[in-house]
C-alpha cells in the first residue's frame, strides 16, 4: 500500500479599506489547525458590496459562521469529506435567509460575496463561492481561475450576492493540490489591476517560505494597487502547499 504524503502549508492574508472608502466592507479569515491526520487550513473572503447599507455586517456574519464551522467540525469533515458540501450548502442557505429577512425587516439592502476554501492534510481541497470574488490556483507561472461562473440560463437572474435574494446558488468545486502550488483568494479590489500591472509576478517569488513573508508581500502589493488608482476595498489570502 502506498504511503499517503501529508501536506504542510504556508499562508498569509491582508486587507485594506482602500483610498476613498470610509470603512472596509471586506471581511476575511485565515485559520489552520493540527489534526490527527495533519494540518488543515481554512480561508474565507467576503466582500460587502459598496452602495449597499450594512454590507460589512453581512460579510462579517458569513465569515463568523463559517469560521465556527471550521473550529467545531473540521474533524468530522476529515472522517467524512462528503459532508463538507452538504454542511456548507446548509450554512449558505440559512445565512442567505437570515440576511435577506433582516434586510426586508429593516427596509435596507445588504449583501455579500463569499469565497471559502478548505485544504486537508492529504492535499484535497473543497471550495464554495458566491459572487465576483476570485479564486486562483497558481501552478508554475500560470494563474488558473478555479471559480469560473456557469452561464446563466435564459430568463434567469444571477444570484451574485448572499442576502440580496430569497435564493442563492453557490458554486462548489473540489480537487487536489500538489506541492509547490498555491491558492489565491481575493476580492475585486485586488484582482482588478493584478494582471494589467503585472503585479501577479510578485506572487511567483520562490523566496516566499514563511507565513510572515507572504503577509508582507500581500501588504506590499495592496499598496501598489492603491498607487495605481484602485479605490475599492482590497483583500487577499495566499496559501502555498509545501
Amino acid at each position: 500500500m502506498s504511503k499517503i504524503i501529508k501536506k504542510t502549508y504556508i499562508s498569509g492574508a491582508a486587507s485594506d479599506r482602500g483610498t476613498t472608502k470610509k470603512i472596509n466592507q471586506d471581511k476575511i479569515c485565515l485559520r489552520s489547525t493540527n489534526t490527527e491526520s495533519g494540518e488543515a487550513v481554512f480561508a474565507i473572503v467576503c466582500g460587502g458590496m459598496g452602495g449597499m447599507a450594512r454590507g460589512d455586517v453581512a460579510a462579517n456574519t458569513v465569515v463568523r459562521e463559517f469560521t465556527i464551522w471550521f473550529k467545531n467540525h473540521v474533524g468530522e469533515a476529515l472522517e467524512d469529506p462528503k459532508r463538507i458540501e452538504t454542511d456548507w450548502k446548509e450554512i449558505i442557505d440559512e445565512l442567505n435567509e437570515r440576511i435577506w429577512g433582516y434586510g426586508k425587516q429593516k427596509g435596507i439592502k445588504l449583501g455579500t460575496t463569499m469565497t471559502v476554501l478548505l485544504l486537508l492534510p492529504d492535499g484535497k481541497y473543497y471550495t464554495a463561492d458566491v459572487g465576483d470574488n476570485r479564486l486562483y490556483r497558481i501552478v508554475g507561472n500560470e494563474f488558473q481561475q478555479e471559480n469560473k461562473k456557469q452561464t446563466e440560463g435564459k430568463g434567469k437572474q444571477p444570484r451574485s450576492m448572499m442576502g440580496c435574494s430569497d435564493l442563492v446558488e453557490p458554486n462548489f468545486t473540489n480537487g487536489s493540490i500538489h506541492s509547490g502550488e498555491s491558492f489565491l483568494l481575493c476580492t475585486n479590489g485586488f484582482y482588478h489591476l493584478l494582471f494589467s500591472k503585472k503585479l501577479d509576478k510578485k506572487l511567483l517569488d520562490d523566496s516566499l517560505e514563511k507565513d510572515d513573508q507572504i503577509r508582507k508581500k500581500l501588504e506590499e502589493m495592496i499598496k501598489e494597487i492603491m498607487n495605481h488608482g484602485e479605490k475599492d476595498n482590497i483583500s487577499a489570502i495566499l496559501i502555498k502547499a509545501c
